[in-house]
């Protein structure tokens, strides 16, 4: 009996160490894939005209674990400028390279024809990465390696897809037998969920069918966070890794947020524990509490406070008097800094300085400051427009003013517009030059400033 108790024994320790084996081999591919997918966040940040933004990529054969390897050129990212696929309408059959950044295609204004969509329909990322680019990144992909098969494909999108675009992705892993590992930094704000209950489950739930659906296919969905692998967005501080759970998704938010209808400070919460005596204030980037409110028990939700603010604003949460135990990102203007004016008439070809556009906010002012170069001097007849997110595509505004209205500074001028609520869904600002003959509106991204959306603008964005 004591022989067959130790032959048990070891037989149990031998599982035991194999199990142990498989488990550490499958949390390492789950870091590489991390990895993979914060060094496409990382590499294309700069280039989002709005927050979300997607990564396609395919790695190429033999390529070594955790490691991007763009081919057969590295991105060339110029901050401020949208990135869209770089489909030829002539050659719609082969991309080429193996990664594409897009933001959305509002209205359709780019592909819209291309991918035949109904007018005014705004095209998702992740349709264009997967239904636009892949067949034509796979064709390239065949002939560039000589045949060799796609193996995984990584996507990733800032906001967890949309139900459609989950949809899109459930038809592509069916479609293509790939594994697909998709990466996203913010649970909530793509479908405007902060404060609502019931958006904020259907959200949730939404975000565990896609982990199901990915996993069963031998895929992973992981959360890429905005500062650092395995942090929730907007809460101050690194979460403990964990490896038998990499980039887990919590389910805890705090963020610094803006109601569109007044410009006022807002915060958006969910996950923490119930507590009457729990707060929320909001300090201002010196430290100086602004205001507070209490939160009354609730777990999750928004609170509007009477109170403006400017960049480096940010939100704490006390359970108590005693203990502050979150603290969220600051507010800097959704996340964007000047953005270039890629398309004015420069005195050379080659600017060492551009002329650059900022919105931002002062007060319950809608700002625009443009900051000065030496080789572009303002037209006295060009001028600068906000518009809605309906009008975006179009030459309509909801208001304007010319250029020699701005208050001049040392290096930029500016000006406060103001802020009414038909510009509640989202709004930006555009910059329109006269060339002597006409004024010149550029393109549907030209000379603009990123858009804000409600869902978009976020402290840590």
């Amino acid at each position: 009996m004591m022989i067959i108790s130790v032959e048990l024994k070891c037989v149990t320790l031998i599982l035991l160490s194999n199990i142990l084996c498989l488990f550490v081999i499958a949390i390492g591919f789950d870091d590489d894939h991390a990895e993979i997918l914060n060094k496409l966040k990382s590499d294309f940040r700069n280039v989002r005209h709005t927050n979300q933004y997607a990564v396609l990529y395919v790695p190429p054969p033999n390529a070594q674990r955790g490691r991007v390897n763009y081919v057969p050129r590295t991105p060339q990212i110029l901050q401020g400028n949208v990135i869209v696929p770089e489909v030829d309408s002539t050659n719609r059959n082969r991309y080429p390279q193996n990664y594409a950044g897009s933001t959305v295609d509002l209205n359709g204004a780019v592909y819209g024809n291309m991918m035949h969509r109904t007018r005014g329909h705004t095209i998702h990322t992740e349709d264009l990465s997967l239904n636009l680019v892949y067949p034509a990144m796979q064709n390239w992909y065949n002939e560039n390696f000589r045949g060799s098969t796609i193996r995984a494909v990584y996507l990733y999108t800032h906001f967890l897809p949309c139900p459609r675009c989950f949809d899109i992705i459930q038809n592509f892993v069916r479609t293509t037998g790939v594994r697909l590992y998709v990466g996203y930094t913010d649970l909530f704000g793509g479908m405007r969920e902060g404060g609502n209950p019931n958006l904020e489950r259907d959200t949730r739930q939404r975000r565990n069918n896609i982990n199901n659906f990915l996993n069963d296919n031998m895929g992973r969905l992981l959360q890429v966070a905005d500062r650092g692998i395995c942090h929730q967005p907007g809460i101050g501080g690194r979460t403990v890794r964990d490896i038998s759970d990499i980039c887990k998704t919590t389910e805890e938010m705090l963020v610094i947020a803006m109601d569109f209808t007044s410009g006022k400070a807002q915060v958006w919460f969910n996950g923490f524990n119930p507590d009457y005596n729990g707060w929320v204030a909001l300090l201002d980037k010196n430290n100086k509490r602004l205001t507070w409110e209490y939160t009354y028990s609730k777990t999750t939700g928004k609170i509007t406070f009477n109170q403006y603010f400017e960049n480096g604003a940010y939100i704490q949460y006390w359970q108590d008097n005693k203990n502050m135990i979150r603290q969220s990102y600051p507010w800097k203007d959704c996340g964007f800094e000047f953005i270039e004016l890629n398309k004015l008439p420069y005195t050379v070809q080659n600017p060492a300085i551009f002329a650059a556009i900022k919105l931002t906010m002062m007060g319950d002012y809608p700002t625009v400051l443009i900051k000065k170069s030496r080789y572009y001097t303002p037209n006295s007849y060009d001028w600068v427009m906000i518009q809605t997110l309906a009008q975006i595509g179009t030459k309509s505004y909801q208001t304007w003013n010319w250029i020699s209205k701005f208050t001049h500074q040392s290096d930029y001028f500016y000006y406060q517009f103001s802020l009414g609520s038909q510009f509640a869904d989202g709004f930006r600002a555009k910059y329109v030059f006269y060339d002597g003959i006409a004024y010149r509106y550029e393109g549907f991204y030209d000379n603009a400033s990123p858009i804000w959306t409600p869902g978009g603008c976020q402290g840590g964005a």
